[in-house]
Formats: structure tokens, C-alpha cells, sequence
């Protein structure tokens, strides 16, 4: 399938084609999280996350969101091992299951960010807050 890293392309140009763009690629890097998991939310990109850690060990919101409802999360070594035969497979999903990603993709921008027009920051950050004080260590 058409893709791109952006070699030679124009800012303007990058930034159109990243935000048509249905898959956008989040590879860790000295952490878990990535510059690319959030640019990928916030233009509404279905993140295909190369991480398995991320969701364990780095989840945003997790009393209100699940990662895997609005991203796809590979496991690295499938990634490694077989690039092309891995990443190919995301080819094969429906509209249908995309759809279902990009409504809870919406959900996680408006969770996620302060500046979205119907953000549900401040509350999910309450939930999360309340959820931590909740906890018995």
C-alpha cells in the first residue's frame, strides 16, 4: 500500500498527507510513549502502536479509555521478524471495524485534549484522580 516517512516532502505537504492518512505509525522510543501516539490522536489517524509495553505500562486515562479501542497495538517482535507480512494485515480490516476506531478515537481527542471544543479532560482527570485515591496499597 501507498506510504510515506516524509523523506522529501514539504512541511505543508507532510502535514496534509499525515492528517488523510487512515494508519499512522507510533514506534517507541527511550519510552514507551511517543510524540507520534499524540499527533496521531489529535488528527484523528488510527495509531498502529509498536509497543506492547504502552498499554501496560504507559496508558493514558485508563479508568476512562482503553487504548486498544481506538488503536491498533502490534507486538514488536512479529514487527521485527516480519515487517511487511505484519503490517500488510492491517489491509485486511473491514470499514466497518475501522469506523468503530475512528468513534473511539474521537472519544480519546476529546478526553485527551483541553483545547477540543468538547473536551472531557477535566472530568476524566477528576475520575482518574478519584480512582487513584482509591487505591489500597
Amino acid at each position: 500500500p501507498k506510504s510515506s516517512i516524509g523523506w522529501g516532502l514539504e512541511k505543508d505537504e507532510w502535514q496534509r498527507e499525515f492528517g488523510d492518512s487512515k494508519f499512522c505509525l507510533v514506534v517507541r522510543g527511550d519510552s514507551p510513549h511517543s510524540h507520534a501516539l499524540w499527533r496521531s490522536i489529535r488528527v484523528g489517524c488510527i495509531p498502529v502502536i509498536l509497543a506492547d509495553v504502552l498499554p501496560v505500562f504507559a496508558p493514558m486515562f485508563k479508568s476512562t479509555l482503553n487504548m486498544t479501542d481506538y488503536a491498533i497495538v502490534l507486538k514488536e517482535q512479529d514487527v521485527l521478524n516480519n515487517p511487511e507480512k505484519t503490517l500488510l494485515q492491517l489491509n485486511s480490516m473491514s470499514d466497518e471495524d475501522i469506523e468503530v476506531k475512528i468513534n473511539h478515537l474521537a472519544f480519546a481527542q476529546r478526553v485527551i485534549f483541553t483545547d477540543h471544543p468538547q473536551s472531557l479532560f477535566v472530568p476524566a482527570l477528576l475520575k482518574e484522580a478519584q480512582m487513584a485515591t482509591e487505591v489500597q496499597l
